[in-house]
């Protein structure tokens, strides 16, 4: 016996995404330590090991460093806009009755 049931999902409107302000610091914190530390720590360990396996740290750390003070000055940049809060669903989901047997 196969049942079929009819299930109709309000989200709502869209809402952007408001991010934490307190996790933000700590993650800017670390874009920073990536880039003042990290970064040249890892170009100066791949100078001195020289080879493939050096040039590779290096290169990794370069990256580490343009990536890292990109994402640093986009959240920096970023604006944030309260939203306002949606309406609440005007009809709760209910679960459907069941079949007489």
């Amino acid at each position: 016996m196969r049942v079929t049931v009819p299930l109709t999902l309000d989200v709502g409107t869209p809402t952007a995404c408001i991010p934490d302000p307190e996790a933000t610091v700590k993650s800017q914190r670390m874009r920073i330590f990536d880039v003042v530390v990290l970064g040249p720590l890892m170009i100066l360990g791949g100078a001195k090991a020289g080879g493939l396996g050096g040039t590779a740290l290096a290169f990794f750390g370069i990256t580490t460093m343009f990536y890292n003070a990109r994402n640093y000055q986009r959240v920096r940049s970023m604006t944030v806009v309260p939203v306002a809060p949606s309406q609440p669903n005007p009809q709760p989901m209910t679960a459907p009755a069941a079949p007489a047997a």
